[in-house]
């Protein structure tokens, strides 16, 4: 399974990528530094699953998963954040999960387990 993670505070990124990769289903965390870079590796490459982590300063997380989702409709966005307050827009804008910082590492294979079922 591969996944996508975008969040432009180094130390959160990288503990989200520990946890995700402590997951033995998970094979690749790829981290674009861009929402740009995100987009244009997810149409080049679809992954199982975009994380972004929402509370950046340099890009509107909302809005790059709207983004995203026109361009494909099947992809699965899940939000990341330290607050509650933007859940109903998160989930107004097709997110498919939303995880509260810090991410507890069960909730995070329980949430992964659930988003990236094999459809049959």
């Amino acid at each position: 399974m591969r996944i996508l993670l975008l969040d432009e505070n180094l130390r959160s990124r990288q503990e989200l990528r520990f946890q995700l990769l402590n997951n033995k289903t998970i094979h690749t965390v790829d981290c674009p530094e861009k929402p740009n870079d995100l987009v244009r590796e997810y149409l080049k490459e679809p992954a199982d699953l975009v994380l972004i982590r929402l509370g950046n300063t340099r890009f509107n997380g909302l809005k790059l998963a709207k983004e995203l989702l026109e361009a494909d409709p099947q992809a699965k966005v899940a939000f990341v954040s330290q607050s509650r307050d933007y859940a109903r827009l998160a989930f107004d804008a097709g997110a498919a999960d939303y995880l509260l910082e810090p991410v507890d590492e069960k909730i995070l294979n329980e949430a992964i387990s659930r988003l990236c079922k094999k459809e049959t």
